[in-house]
């Protein structure tokens, strides 16, 4: 006998029905705490490339490739900050594997979200879809040239 009969005097098919919306809550709070999450997560990506690609494609691509601000941002995101980490590791001794993925994740383009936090709070979402855009196609040549420069030194 259930505790909700035996103290409250619950008929068996009341006690069953409230053990099942129970366990309807525990399935909603799963959903809701397992799966949901990973499939929110999940779209995190493509739609950050979406939103990169509306502006690219609503802005003059021309005048974004022109612009220094742009060039700036990139010479310090994948020329600046992996020569720093790559003579970080070599002033601290950190070679091999684990050196040489320090140095080619920092060299890595920027990231998709870049554009949507653009957006987000209001600052240049051009300049951000551009960095996104330059640096990826820029980041064929850059990841392979630090590779070989990380396998040299080594």
């Amino acid at each position: 006998v259930s505790l909700l009969q035996e103290q409250y005097g619950f008929a068996y098919g009341v006690t069953g029905t409230l053990l099942s919306l129970m366990n309807i809550g525990n399935l909603t709070a799963g959903f809701l705490s397992g799966v949901l999450p990973g499939l929110l997560g999940g779209m995190n990506t493509p739609l950050s490339m979406l939103i990169t690609g509306i502006i690219i494609a609503t802005s003059d691509l021309r005048a974004v490739i022109r612009r220094a601000s742009l060039w700036y941002t990139l010479l310090l995101r994948m020329a600046a900050v992996p020569a720093a980490a790559l003579l970080l590791c070599l002033a601290t001794g950190t070679g091999g594997m684990v050196g040489a993925v320090v140095v080619l994740l920092e060299a890595r383009p920027c990231a998709a979200i870049t554009s949507v936090f653009a957006v987000q709070y209001h600052y240049d979402e051009e300049l951000a879809a551009g960095a996104v855009v330059a640096s990826t196609l820029l980041s064929i040549l850059i990841l392979p040239a630090f590779a070989l420069l990380v396998q040299t030194i080594g």
